[in-house]
């Protein structure tokens, strides 16, 4: 009995760590002088686009990052503004091109 309970704790822990996975956005900064992590709801479940990193060298610039349809529907302009990685205006300039296809 007790291995049966033990077996089924192990398989509810790894279930609830696969969506938290499938549901949530995991974007990171380790640049300037703090490191910054928060979570990001994903609006699909889906693997893609887990583990985001800031750092513009990874992903190119944020205007490569906020490229990503997923990443930009989901909120991360809001992100990069709270995190003062961009500005308002910054981010809407950016978008517009996006948006013109430049």
């Amino acid at each position: 009995m007790g291995k049966k309970i033990t077996q089924f704790i192990i398989v509810a822990l790894v279930c609830g760590l696969a969506y938290f996975l499938l549901s949530n956005h995991i974007i990171f900064y380790t640049g300037g002088e703090e490191k910054k992590i928060t979570l990001l709801k994903k609006s699909t479940l889906t693997l893609n686009d887990t583990f985001v990193s800031l750092e513009t060298g990874e992903y190119g610039s944020f205007e490569t990052i906020l490229k990503n349809g997923t990443l930009r529907e989901d909120g991360l302009g809001g992100i990069l503004v709270e995190w003062e990685l961009l500005t308002e205006e910054e981010l809407a300039k950016t978008e517009q091109k996006i948006d013109a296809g430049e």
